[in-house]
C-alpha cells in the first residue's frame, strides 16, 4: 500500500472495517515483529499530527508486539506512553470491579467474564495491550433481577433507562459507576 493510497483515503468514512491506517496499525500489532516494525513506520510516516482515537486504540497492541525488537526507538515512544495508560486503566478496572464480581459470584453463579476482561484475565493479552472502557460479564438468566439489584446497592445506574418489559428482549444491559466503572 503506497503513502499515496493512504494520503487520499476517505478517514471520515466509518465502516466495520479498518481503515488503511488502522490495518498498519493492526499489522504492527500482529504481524512478525520484522514486518510490524515496517507497518509501524509506514504509520509515523503517514501520522505526523493527532491520532485519531480508533489508531489511539491500537497503539498499546502495536507496542506490545514491537517493544523487545525496537528497543527504545524513539518513533514507539507515542505506543509505548498508550500502552503504559492502557495498563494503568487496565489495573484500575480489574481493581475496582474485583468486589463486584465476587458479590456477583456470591448470588450462586460465578460471572463469566467476556471480551477484553477474559483476554486479561486468561492472560491471552498483558493488561496494557488492549484498552478497556468496560468489564463485559455473562450473568445466568435466571440471575440477572439479582444482578441489577447488586449493581444498584453497589451504586451503579443504567447507561440507559430500559423498561422492565423490554429487559427481557435485550441481549445486554450497560451500567456505570459514578467514578466512570462502567
Amino acid at each position: 500500500m503506497s503513502r499515496q493510497s493512504l494520503s487520499n483515503a476517505p478517514e471520515t468514512r466509518r465502516t466495520a472495517w479498518p481503515l488503511p491506517a488502522e490495518r498498519l496499525l493492526l499489522a504492527a500489532g500482529t504481524a512478525a515483529p520484522e514486518r510490524g516494525l515496517d507497518a509501524f513506520h509506514a504509520w509515523r510516516r503517514l501520522r505526523a499530527g493527532a491520532v485519531p482515537p480508533a489508531e489511539r486504540r491500537l497503539l498499546p497492541l502495536a507496542w506490545w508486539n514491537l517493544h523487545e525488537r525496537a528497543g527504545d526507538e524513539p518513533g514507539l515512544a507515542i505506543a509505548r506512553d498508550a500502552f503504559h495508560a492502557a495498563w494503568a486503566e487496565a489495573i484500575r478496572r480489574e481493581t475496582a470491579s474485583a468486589g463486584v464480581l465476587e458479590a456477583l459470584g456470591a448470588l450462586g453463579a460465578p460471572p463469566v467474564l467476556l471480551k477484553g476482561a477474559a483476554l486479561v484475565a486468561s492472560s491471552v493479552v498483558p493488561s496494557g495491550a488492549r484498552p478497556m472502557f468496560d468489564v463485559d460479564v455473562l450473568v445466568e438468566p435466571g440471575r440477572l433481577d439479582a444482578a441489577r439489584a447488586l449493581l444498584f446497592h453497589s451504586d451503579f445506574e443504567p447507561i440507559l433507562a430500559t423498561p422492565a418489559s423490554a429487559r427481557a428482549h435485550l441481549h445486554s444491559e450497560g451500567f456505570r459507576r459514578a467514578d466512570g466503572l462502567a
